[in-house]
């Protein structure tokens, strides 16, 4: 019996798998291709391309901004902490208050 039949609700794909689609879309390959090869909908394959599933964990580099200044920088402009660090990260800077 395989693992998918003794468990018929567990996840298809993985974090590394994810990450493997996302490259594979972004070189080009179709998203109908995709779903074959990964065995999922296609549905399921563009919420993985646009992070609905499967994030991608953001890891900010230590000392750009500590989280005190992030939670600061996102209540004066209006933003969730990820966004404000999207932006910082996107930018490059470090951002001092």
């Amino acid at each position: 019996m395989t693992h998918r039949a003794q468990h018929p609700f567990a996840p298809k794909l993985d974090p590394a798998s994810a990450q493997v689609i996302r490259e594979r879309y972004q070189a080009g390959e179709s998203p109908s291709h995709l779903a074959a090869d990964f065995g999922v909908a296609v549905s399921t394959l563009y919420d993985v391309i646009r992070g609905r599933s499967y994030r991608t964990p953001m890891v900010l580099p230590l000392g750009v901004v500590e989280l005190r200044q992030l939670e600061a920088i996102a209540q004066r402009f209006g933003l969730t902490r990820q966004q404000a660090a999207v932006e910082i990260m996107r930018r490059g800077i470090a951002a001092s208050l």
